[in-house]
């Protein structure tokens, strides 16, 4: 066996929650609210659909949203592997870790590789530097294919805190409920859709697994696979062994192949990614990320860059238009007026949202994300801030600014209630 060459279990095509976009000669990624299955080829720059799955589609009224796979193996690890990763540019891995210990490039080195304490990509210099985040690979088997060929799989990658922690969870529990015996346990790979305060209450997706046709028969199922295989010879153990020699065989343990390191920093590490619903082009920004409002999108690190950084700040403080005629004195209609076309769709949908948000958590979830969608536009900024504000005094109960004295009394009355 090669040292330092991965060997790892053969990938039949990827499934995906979202998609390159080609826009202005980049290439982009963008969300999607339904899953794709693909297969390894490109055709015209673009993963051709896998066969099965224009027949899920036909079962689910065009969209997929649940997948019928099968548990490869009963070490959770070996299905489902997640770290903090940070890619150069060209999609070459420098440093990965699991939050306690990292593995670094480092030229210097005999070995060209060091070892150091892995803080985790929110608390790294080195991590802000390089876009480090959450880095995770599910392997699945699907249905269709488990009897003919259960050691080969089809992959997702993501970097949605929301989709790894479902998954890690998941594995553990099924592993831990079935007595570590859950490799060929039929199950759904189904796509879930959660709201936050910091996401304005706008969906967002992940990727979850659950036991087809409930625990106890997908146990019982797994049983009795694993009865038949053991009659025919197989060796699940010993297989299991071999899987993890071959991950350990790389430097890093979480690296797929180089090849696929560009496709990887085009989709999940990008800086820019495409709003599903406008089609506007949006930068990571400074405060986390517009991720948390646009789909558990990609963050390009802890901090943006000083210059951005301060081009944000000086857009949020200016408070009148080019010829200095105040904002308060414009009404919204005004106010959007001043606003790019390109950004007018959203920023009225966000405004929409806003009377959603039930408490000051949400009201300050939604100020750090206006900070980062709207940067470029102070109008939009200022409007957005000035629902936030009439919101957030409803909530307290409060008169709000420019109201009048009945109004106030109102307010009040409902405040002493």
């Amino acid at each position: 066996m090669l040292k330092g060459f991965a060997i790892t279990p053969v990938v039949l095509g990827r499934i995906s929650i979202g998609t390159i976009v080609e826009n202005k000669g980049k290439k982009l990624p963008m969300k999607l609210d339904y899953i794709q299955i693909t297969s390894n080829i490109q055709k015209d720059g673009a993963w051709m659909m896998h066969p099965v799955a224009e027949k899920l589609a036909k079962e689910q009224k065009d969209k997929i949203r649940s997948i019928p796979v099968r548990i490869m193996f009963d070490r959770p690890d070996l299905n489902f592997r997640a770290e903090y990763s940070a890619f150069n540019e060209k999609g070459r891995l420098l440093c990965s870790g699991n939050g306690e210990k990292a593995r670094r490039r480092d030229p210097q080195s005999e070995t060209g590789i060091t070892e150091c304490a892995c803080p985790g990509s929110d608390l790294c210099e080195f991590g802000a530097q390089n876009r480090c985040k959450p880095f995770g690979r599910l392997l699945v088997c699907l249905e269709d294919s488990w009897d003919n060929d259960p050691l080969s799989g089809f992959m997702f990658r993501t970097t949605s805190f929301n989709s790894i922690r479902a998954l890690t969870a998941r594995l553990e529990y099924l592993a831990a409920a079935s007595g570590k015996q859950m490799a060929g346990m039929p199950c759904n790979l189904v796509m879930r859709a959660k709201s936050t305060s910091a996401s304005m209450r706008r969906p967002i997706y992940y990727l979850d697994l659950e036991p087809r046709g409930g625990l106890l028969k997908a146990m019982a199922d797994a049983k009795a696979k694993r009865t038949e295989m053991q009659e025919g010879g197989f060796q699940r153990e010993a297989l299991e062994e071999a899987v993890r020699l071959g991950y350990e065989q790389s430097a890093f343990v979480d690296v797929d192949t180089d090849d696929d390191g560009q496709d990887v920093v085009a989709e999940f590490f990008n800086q820019e990614f495409i709003d599903p619903e406008t089609g506007e082009v949006i930068r990571s920004g400074e405060a986390g990320s517009s991720g948390a409002f646009a789909g558990d999108q990609p963050r390009a690190g802890a901090q943006a860059s000083s210059g951005q950084a301060a081009n944000a700040r000086t857009t949020e403080n200016q408070t009148h238009d080019a010829s200095g005629r105040p904002f308060e004195e414009m009404t919204d209609d005004e106010l959007i007026g001043q606003v790019d076309e390109k950004l007018v769709e959203s920023l009225k949908k966000s405004i929409a949202r806003i009377p959603n948000l039930q408490d000051e958590s949400s009201i300050s979830g939604a100020r750090i994300w206006n900070t980062t969608r709207f940067a470029p536009s102070a109008a939009a900024m200022y409007l957005i801030e000035r629902h936030l504000n009439k919101q957030l005094s409803q909530i307290k109960g409060l008169p709000l600014e420019g109201s009048s004295a009945e109004e106030a009394q109102q307010a009040q009355t409902r405040k002493s209630a």
